[in-house]
């Protein structure tokens, strides 16, 4: 999408709905009310230029939870309590390991309602 008032172009992808990667020449309609049709090698895509929504930026990440060596933490109980973990994950700013815990797992999610998608990343 082309934006002639400050000259800057908006490129879309499958993510938001576009019917693939590939059009095809002359396989563009614009009706008498302004609707626009475009024709691929997956169908086609309909839309009102003007009705176009714009995305709203990144959906949050938020760290739901952190193991060390495949085994989940648990929140220090005191001072004393060895856990490294000394508030829940989401909240947890930094973490101190000692040079012989090297193997960490983290689950995130990201906060956005319309992919339910939950990723594991391991190191």
């Amino acid at each position: 999408m082309y934006n002639s008032a400050d000259r800057s172009f908006t490129n879309y992808t499958t993510e938001d709905g576009i019917q693939g990667d590939e059009f095809k020449p002359h396989s563009a309609l614009k009706t008498s009310d302004g609707k626009l049709y475009f024709g691929g090698t997956n169908g086609f895509n309909t839309f009102y230029p003007n009705q176009i929504l714009k995305p709203l930026g990144f959906s949050p990440l938020v760290i739901t939870s952190f193991q060390l060596f495949n085994k989940a933490l648990t929140i220090a109980k005191d001072s004393n309590d060895p856990s490294p973990l000394k508030q829940d994950i989401s909240d947890t700013k930094s973490i101190r390991l000692t040079y012989k815990q090297s193997v960490i797992s983290l689950d995130y999610a990201a906060l956005d309602y319309g992919s339910a998608d939950k990723k594991t990343i391991c190191f």
